[in-house]
């Protein structure tokens, strides 16, 4: 299955079918539990903006471009393990980190994102970049914080 730049796999379990990149490979014992990108709701406001300033300006182009690049150039799994991220199209920036090392965890949400029910949630881990790590303009990141919770109250 191709889904814009990228190509995936698809594993049912007993939540759903789960998306995973096919660079992405499953330990034995690990289940996907989560596979996103940066939130269409967010999306679809940029492109509304694009088309609405393509009117007015001529530049909206510009902001519709922008916004679909936005969307595919990054991508985020989380399984009952670790976490997966990669940022960029073409050169980019990918992270796995066992969910064990995670530290903490916070939300942060700008007014739109609140209304939409979008953020950028913050995973605070020792030793790693800057001990943080950030999924950028996910949808409903408190549900998403709860999925990574969840497997960690397990571990200890």
């Amino acid at each position: 299955m191709c889904e814009g730049l990228k190509i995936f796999r698809t594993l049912s379990n007993s939540v759903g079918t789960i998306k995973i990149p096919t660079d992405f490979t499953l330990m034995r014992g690990e289940n996907p539990v989560w596979h996103g990108r940066r939130s269409l709701k967010l999306i679809g406001l940029l492109i509304l903006l694009g088309f609405l300033a393509l009117s007015i300006f001529g530049l909206g182009i510009i902001l519709i471009l922008y916004a679909i690049l936005l969307f595919y150039s990054s991508e985020y799994l989380i399984t009952n393990n670790r976490i997966y991220g990669r940022y960029g199209i073409i050169g980019g920036r990918v992270f796995e980190i066992k969910i064990e090392w995670i530290a903490g965890t916070s939300i942060r949400q700008s007014t739109v994102g609140r209304l939409l029910n979008y953020g950028r949630i913050i995973l605070n881990v020792p030793g790693q970049d800057a001990d943080t790590i950030f999924m950028d303009c996910v949808s409903d990141p408190e549900h998403i914080i709860k999925l990574i919770e969840y497997p960690k109250k397990k571990i200890q």
